[in-house]
């Protein structure tokens, strides 16, 4: 299969030297697609005014990029919270979100967890391979 490189700007720690760049190599389309899914169900699980973060970090050739929002995945979602037809409270929700990102970032050797609370709200990591991987 073809391969793209994504590359992933991030703030640098020294303020002088502008961005790091995280290379990324995948699908292109299915990267975007997963990250679309995971900060669309941040946002709509956040309550009005509330913030959603997202952090991206390289660490021994894998990028660890985190989605955090103060909304809290319900009980009955939990334990299938990567499974097909999983979702609650969504009025046009198909509950294919969480499913394809898993399987999506499977697909690129990587793979997704979640922690859920109502003190700390919900934090989504995604972990990929980053660079070229021999």
């Amino acid at each position: 299969t073809m391969q793209y490189k994504a590359t992933v700007s991030l703030p640098s720690a020294d303020a002088s030297s502008g961005t790091d760049e995280i290379v990324l190599y995948g699908e292109e389309y299915l990267i975007e697609d997963m990250l679309m899914n995971l900060i669309k169900n941040a946002v709509e699980a956040s309550p009005p005014g509330g913030d959603v973060t997202i952090t991206c970090q390289e660490e021994h050739a894998v990028l660890r990029l985190t989605i955090h929002n103060v909304g809290v995945v319900p009980d009955s979602v939990r334990g299938i919270f990567f499974d097909k037809d999983s979702t609650a409270g969504k009025l046009y929700g198909t509950g294919l979100g969480t499913y394809s990102a898993q399987l999506i970032a499977k697909a690129h050797n990587g793979h997704i967890t979640f922690a859920s609370s109502e003190a700390e709200g919900t934090l989504v990591t995604v972990v990929l391979p980053s660079g070229l991987q021999s």
